[in-house]
């Protein structure tokens, strides 16, 4: 929320990505809410399938699929 917030307030163009799976509950919401708080509108919204490392984990996959969450806000 700080970092939306700080760049809305610099009148900066915010681009933002998140996995829908991470440690934010229900990303897709939480974060579109915080931006439209902010910036005063709807933010631009994208989602595509990424892989993530598991940042060398000794078991498991190496790597594992995500959504990716984009989204866009401010003058574009």
């Amino acid at each position: 929320d700080d970092l939306i917030a700080g760049s809305a307030k610099l009148g900066c163009r915010l681009v933002l990505s998140y996995p829908d799976n991470g440690l934010l509950p229900e990303a897709r919401e939480t974060i579109g809410a915080m931006i439209r708080r902010h910036y005063g509108g709807e933010a631009f919204l994208a989602s595509l399938n990424h892989y993530h490392s598991s940042l060398g984990g000794s078991k498991g996959q190496e790597k594992y699929q995500v959504k990716e969450l984009i989204f866009a806000a401010g003058e574009l």
